[in-house]
């Protein structure tokens, strides 16, 4: 690739103790074939494995697109806004695309695909692909929750009423949003506990969406991650989370979505994840549950809020 090149991809690629990943992941980067310049702009959030030590080793080896930036004081526990402002002032390129340290690219042509897309379709904003569920062996897993969302066109509404069913690693999206997002992610009342949805529900405000009927991308599933909980009580606040950021997007650019769409998005995903959780005590809240209104028996919504109520010992 030639320095004189316009840049096309900035790569933004998050990385905290991923010595076991980070390989397989910035193999994904520098095997991608394009008739464009890329960059990958890899944050190594001050790790405390051999992940420094690998990310210099490509850098070297590939210093036209591993573009390293080492912490010594880690920026996403602050809390701050720091790790996102840092991002966003290395990014460069016409196109963003996402990849974290734990997961990986699999299709030499995913990038070509996507920008192609967007070069010749100036009113959409985003292009996303399929991917593969995978474990900490990367070992593809029998998921099938986002692997059958397939949505295209004006996704507002989806988001709502499916949430984030979008994989970072699987977009690509223009830049030209990135400072006016920002912009707004600051004016949000309450601290965000995570980074995709207020950043979808944003771009879907400003174009259509794609999706690119190909599996680029592997997505691992961890026991503890950033949007992953081994605790039920911190998974149970990250989707509360997700339920303030809707309702605050709804009110702010006045969507006119109903408050019950959002109460059964959420209603869903707290049963879903409770369930997996602890079956004994979901079950024995469940049949309290049924006493508690047994004229409704197969009134399966209302016993479920019972159960959720219940286990939360407040309402959402």
């Amino acid at each position: 690739m030639r320095e004189n090149e316009p840049l096309m991809v900035t790569i933004l690629c998050l990385v905290y103790n991923h010595e076991s990943y980070i390989r397989q992941c910035l193999e994904g980067f520098v095997m991608q074939k394009t008739n464009f310049r890329f960059e990958a702009i890899v944050h190594d959030d001050a790790s405390t494995d051999g992940t420094a030590a690998i990310i210099r080793e490509y850098a070297e080896k590939y210093p036209d697109i591993i573009k390293p930036i080492f912490e010594t004081e880690n920026q996403y526990s602050k809390g701050d806004g720091s790790l996102g402002r840092i991002m966003t002032a290395h990014t460069h390129g016409k196109y963003v695309a996402i990849c974290e340290g734990d997961d990986y690219w699999i299709d030499p042509l995913k990038l070509q695909r996507q920008v192609d897309f967007l070069e010749g379709n100036p009113e959409y904003v985003l292009t996303y692909t399929g991917a593969y569920i995978v474990n900490a062996n990367s070992e593809k897993q029998r998921w099938r929750y986002f692997l059958q969302k397939r949505y295209s066109g004006d996704v507002t509404k989806y988001l709502f009423c499916k949430g984030s069913f979008i994989i970072t690693a699987k977009t690509c999206y223009r830049s030209d949003y990135i400072a006016e997002f920002t912009h707004e992610k600051s004016m949000i009342p309450f601290p965000l506990k995570m980074g995709d949805l207020p950043l979808w529900l944003f771009l879907s405000l400003k174009g259509k969406f794609k999706y690119i009927d190909e599996k680029t991308t592997c997505y691992r599933i961890l026991p503890q991650s950033a949007s992953h909980f081994k605790e039920r009580e911190k998974r149970i606040e990250y989707i509360l989370n997700c339920q303030d950021v809707l309702f605050y997007f709804n009110s702010r650019f006045k969507l006119g979505i109903s408050e019950s769409v959002i109460h059964k998005l959420i209603h869903k995903r707290l049963i879903r994840n409770m369930a997996s959780f602890d079956r004994v005590t979901f079950c024995s809240y469940y049949k309290k549950g049924i006493k508690q209104c047994p004229s409704l028996l197969f009134d399966i919504r209302t016993v479920m809020t019972f159960v959720v109520r219940m286990v939360l010992n407040q309402k959402y």
